[in-house]
């Protein structure tokens, strides 16, 4: 489903994305000082700018990886794999060694 801040975004170059999301972090950045010294008058909005740099951020990767091609998408995936292999291996061994404790 795209909205209509996907649709702009993916229009930009890259200079102006990168832009844009400087832009976004800086409201942000003035939203969460202002809403520290006293109330916003809709915090909802601090909402939107987050997912704004969040849609900004997500067209940047999706752009990195169009870049790299297949081959890009193949090592993260396998490196995506292997972390995951040594995080299992890892959760294994601690109980190996919670039972060995008992």
């Amino acid at each position: 489903m795209a909205t209509k801040n996907q649709l702009n975004l993916q229009e930009l170059s890259a200079d102006q994305l990168v832009e844009t999301l400087e832009s976004f972090q800086r409201e942000l950045q003035k939203m969460q000082f202002s809403h520290a010294v006293s109330t916003l008058a809709n915090p909802n909005d601090m909402k939107t700018v987050r997912r704004n740099i969040a849609r900004c951020m997500t067209e940047m990767r999706r752009r990195e990886l169009a870049e790299t091609g297949a081959d890009g998408r193949d090592k993260l995936r396998a490196r995506r794999a292997r972390i995951k292999q040594e995080v299992r291996l890892t959760a294994r061994l601690r109980r190996q060694k919670a039972i060995r404790n008992k």
